[in-house]
Formats: C-alpha cells, sequence, structure tokens
C-alpha cells in the first residue's frame, strides 16, 4: 500500500504500455485514454500506461513520443497509435 491524497492505496504495478484504468495504477503514475479526435493530440482508451517524453529517444523501443495536451508529451505504443488510427478510418 502506499498514501495518496490521505488515504491508503494499493502500490503501483504496471509498466509503460500495459492497460489501465486510473493513474495510480501505473508506477508512471500517468495513465492515457484516447477521447476521440486527432490520435496524435489525444489520448486512449482503454488506459495506457505511459510515461513523459521529450523525443522518441526518451520513450522505449516500440514508443514514439507524441503531444498528448497543452504541449506535454507522452510515450505511446506505435501499435496502439496504429489501432487508433485503424478505428478512425472506418
Amino acid at each position: 500500500m502506499r498514501c495518496y491524497q490521505d488515504r491508503c492505496v494499493p502500490r503501483a504495478t504496471l509498466g509503460i504500455g500495459e492497460d489501465c484504468r486510473h493513474s495510480l495504477e501505473c508506477t508512471s503514475s500517468l495513465c492515457l485514454f484516447y477521447q476521440g479526435g486527432d490520435p496524435h493530440v489525444a489520448a486512449w482508451t482503454p488506459g495506457q500506461c505511459s510515461q513523459r517524453c521529450v523525443k522518441d529517444s526518451s520513450c522505449p523501443e516500440g514508443f514514439s513520443c507524441i503531444e498528448v495536451a497543452n504541449d506535454d508529451k507522452a510515450c505511446i505504443s506505435k501499435l496502439r497509435l496504429h489501432e487508433v488510427d485503424q478505428d478512425l478510418r472506418m
């Protein structure tokens, strides 16, 4: 357990690229969700654990550093980007 806003919550166990429902589940404390619109300036559903980045080389292999909101960038799975692109074309 760990303390979060004066409450005990389970320790985060999910790594970058794993599906999540809340940022508290991710070891990076960042769970992104796709909300529609441009897949390159959005977040994903189901959520995906991510981490902040500056450029692609800041991300693990198989991930891209993309803008997610207000000039913030995060590492997103290239596979997830492809899935979102396919969904938007349908």
